[in-house]
């Protein structure tokens, strides 16, 4: 398995968790992980292992992976975690080893927002020319498996749709245990954000919808939870709109699960999403849901669980926001269907899940 996830090196991030639990599902699997920086190799059970392909260039790394790939022995199938970099050397290492190509889509790769960015275009371009040559295809939601049919010539009968893994939060233990007013006593109110402060995230159009509210609701506060490359750019605009203290820019939190829990209202602003995980979590923590329209909205959540915007629309996102703080019974009704739908993802078995993604993998050896 191709992958950039360098987080698999960790310990107990749910990174490395998934993929010890594939391990033990399907039996002996190699990822190899594309790093910058030179990773020890981890063994785990059953024979398979963690395997550093370091280059200080990205190249260099995608070249080192095909590498240690190409001189495997005995490999059924190669997955590839993305359609683009990934998939080209998953594609090489297939027909060098005569194995079944199979290629996950974590991105909605249909998007005109994602395909604007210039990078992105080359992937398009990589996507276009590998995806109809796959033996197995499997995408995170709706939009995505549709996106490849109709924008990549996926091959239909490939294409399959399996979100990603629910892992099991751990308990953690916190000094910190105040609830969200007696952290901040001058707020009566919460909107929640979490998520990585990343371009393709927009959390600057939940600032800018924000501001838009703030004067009217005086005592409701944003909190941004996570890190990113925006965090200082955010920030500042923060402070330019004028709504810099009711704005708390709070970092990674590992008990996310409590904020999801206490807050008035959850929003997602996303330009693009594969599936948008965070939404899930919200929903079945019985939080109402502001979102722009993503990943899973439209298949999994739609205008009865949760209010919904099109993307890069603060003043849609404003009106709904103003809506859910002056109407909560609103909310409850929203967040208790929204509930319905999340709770049977989240509480799926692991080993259901895990059938589900080994008979996924099973696809492209009996397609090749």
């Amino acid at each position: 398995m191709i992958s950039t996830d360098n987080l698999a090196f960790g310990e107990t991030n749910d990174t490395r968790l998934r993929f010890e639990s594939y391990a033990k599902a399907i039996g002996e699997v190699h990822f190899i992980v594309v790093s910058r920086e030179h990773r020890e190799t981890i063994q785990i059970e059953g024979g398979s292992a963690i395997v550093c392909a370091s280059g200080k260039l990205r190249v260099l790394g995608l070249l080192r992976a095909y590498m240690i790939g190409s001189r495997m022995k005995g490999v059924d199938v190669v997955s590839a975690q993305d359609p683009f970099e990934q998939g080209f050397i998953g594609w090489l290492i297939a027909r060098r080893l005569k194995a079944g190509l199979h290629i996950q889509v974590h991105t909605d790769i249909g998007s005109p927002y994602f395909t604007e960015n210039s990078k992105n275009k080359i992937r398009v371009y990589i996507a276009r020319f590998l995806l109809p040559r796959a033996d197995a295809i499997r995408t995170v939601s709706e939009r995505v498996k549709m996106a490849a049919i109709r924008q990549f010539n996926a091959p239909m009968h490939l294409v399959s749709v399996l979100p990603i893994m629910s892992m099991p939060k751990k308990t953690q233990n916190h000094t910190d245990t105040r609830t969200l007013t007696e952290m901040f006593p001058q707020y009566d109110s919460f909107i929640l954000i979490v998520s990585r402060l990343e371009p393709e995230k927009n959390v600057a159009l939940a600032i800018r919808a924000f501001s838009l509210i703030a004067k009217g609701h005086p005592k409701t506060g944003l909190l941004v939870l996570d890190n990113g490359r925006e965090k200082t750019k955010l920030s500042a605009l923060a402070v330019s709109l004028g709504v810099d203290a009711q704005i708390q820019f709070m970092g990674f939190r590992s008990d996310a699960g409590r904020f999801f829990r206490e807050a008035n209202i959850y929003l997602l602003t996303s330009d693009y999403e594969g599936y948008g995980r965070t939404l899930i979590e919200a929903a079945g923590s019985g939080c109402p849901i502001v979102t722009t329209d993503v990943g899973l909205v439209g298949s999994v959540l739609t205008k009865e669980e949760a209010l919904i915007c099109p993307p890069r629309n603060p003043k849609c996102l404003a009106t709904h926001l103003s809506l859910l703080l002056e109407n909560p019974k609103l909310g409850a009704h929203l967040a208790a269907a929204a509930q319905k739908v999340a709770l049977p993802i989240l509480h799926e078995e692991d080993s259901e899940y895990l059938t589900r993604y080994r008979d996924d993998l099973a696809r492209a050896v009996q397609h090749r």
